[in-house]
């Protein structure tokens, strides 16, 4: 199934979003579009998966080191950055690491 310009421009900005406001912008996407279209559905799913791994490993970081804390940031603007930039060239993706709690293959972009 192929993306439009619609779906691929509102998921990089969730994606972009969500490098700064977290777990939020994916979630908040999945409740708004998620339910109406597959594509929105499969990236929010796979980004709150990839979220909220980082928003545990925030709270964990906070509590050990402050320069842990920029370490996991700088792995997550860079882990979106990446996921973006896929998004962008329609070439299949994962993040590195995730917690699975949401199921990711109810959608298959071309190529996965």
């Amino acid at each position: 199934m192929k993306t439009t310009k619609i779906e691929k421009r509102n998921t990089i900005i969730m994606l972009l979003l969500s490098a700064a406001i977290g777990i939020f912008s994916p979630l908040f996407m999945y409740i708004t579009l998620a339910r109406k279209n597959e594509v929105y559905k499969y990236h929010c799913r796979k980004a709150f998966n990839f979220h909220l791994l980082i928003f545990l490993l925030f709270n964990i970081s906070l509590r050990i080191s402050d320069v842990l804390f920029w370490i996991v940031f700088a792995f997550e603007v860079v882990q979106v950055i990446i996921i973006a930039w896929k998004v962008i060239r329609d070439e299949p993706y994962h993040y590195f690491i995730r917690i699975p709690l949401f199921k990711e293959d109810k959608y298959v972009v071309e190529g996965e």
